[in-house]
C-alpha cells in the first residue's frame, strides 16, 4: 500500500517542476525559487541542459520564421 502513496508524492513534489523557463532569442533562462533546495536546484539545471541539447530557442525562432513568411 505504501507504494502507490509513494509514487503520487513524487508526482506532487513541488520540487520535481522547480525552474520557470524565461525564453528570450537569443537564449534561455531558467529561473529557480529562492528557497529551493539541492534537489530542487538540480532539477533546474537539468532543465538548462535539456533546453540547450534539444536547441530550443532556436527551433521556437525558426518556428516564429516559418510562420512569419
Amino acid at each position: 500500500a505504501l507504494l502507490p502513496l509513494k509514487r503520487v508524492r513524487q508526482r506532487v513534489d513541488h520540487r520535481r517542476y522547480n525552474g520557470a523557463v524565461l525564453l528570450g532569442l537569443k537564449g534561455c533562462v531558467i529561473k529557480s525559487h529562492g528557497s529551493a533546495d539541492r534537489f530542487a536546484f538540480k532539477v533546474s539545471l537539468e532543465r538548462a541542459y535539456d533546453a540547450a541539447k534539444n536547441r530550443m530557442v532556436e527551433k521556437i525562432a525558426e518556428s516564429f520564421t516559418l510562420r512569419s513568411a
